[in-house]
C-alpha cells in the first residue's frame, strides 16, 4: 500500500510538472494556426482587391474607348488597363480578355455598338475570377508559370490621314 501511494504522489508530481507544458505547447499550436489563418485571408483579400482593381480599371479604359476609339490617350489607356488585368487573369480566360481587346482595336468606330454583345460575357469572366479569389483560390500557381501572348496592341488601329 505504501509503494502504491508513492507511485500515486511522484505521477501527481510529474503531472504537476507536465501539465502547464501541456497547456503551453496547446496554447503555442492555437496561436500558430490562428496566425496561418489570418496570413491565408490577408493574403486572400489583398489578392482579391488587386484583381478587382485591375478589372475596374479595364472595364473603365474599354468604356471610355468605346465611346471615343479614335483617340489615340484612349488607346494607350486600354492597353496599359490590359496588362494589368492580364497579370490577375487566370490563364484560360486571358486568351479571351485579350480577344476583348484586340476585337476592340480592330473594330471601326461606326460598329463599336457590337461590344455591348460582348460586354455581359467579359463581365461573366472577371466575375467568375473574382467569386474563385473570395473563396480562396486567389492565384491559379499555372498562371504563374506560363506566358500569357499579348497579340493586336502594339498595331496601330487606323492609318493616320497625314
Amino acid at each position: 500500500m505504501r509503494i502504491e501511494r508513492g507511485l500515486n504522489v511522484r505521477m501527481l508530481e510529474l503531472l504537476e510538472k507536465l501539465l502547464p507544458l501541456l497547456i503551453s505547447l496547446a496554447s503555442v499550436c492555437v496561436a500558430t494556426a490562428a496566425v496561418l489563418v489570418t496570413r491565408r485571408n490577408a493574403y486572400r483579400q489583398a489578392a482579391f482587391m488587386r484583381k478587382a482593381d485591375a478589372y475596374e480599371a479595364y472595364l473603365t479604359a474599354f468604356a471610355a474607348y468605346a465611346y471615343d476609339p479614335e483617340n489615340p490617350k484612349k488607346r494607350s489607356e486600354l492597353t496599359h488597363a490590359l496588362y494589368k488585368a492580364l497579370l490577375y487573369c487566370p490563364v484560360k480566360e486571358a486568351q479571351r480578355v485579350n480577344g476583348f481587346v484586340e476585337l476592340a482595336l480592330r473594330t471601326e468606330p461606326e460598329n463599336i455598338s457590337a461590344f455591348d454583345k460582348i460586354t455581359p460575357d467579359l463581365l461573366q469572366v472577371f466575375r467568375t475570377d473574382l467569386r474563385k479569389t473570395w473563396r480562396g483560390n486567389p492565384l491559379d500557381k499555372k498562371m504563374l508559370l506560363q506566358e500569357t501572348p499579348v497579340q493586336g496592341t502594339s498595331e496601330k488601329r487606323h492609318e493616320s490621314p497625314n
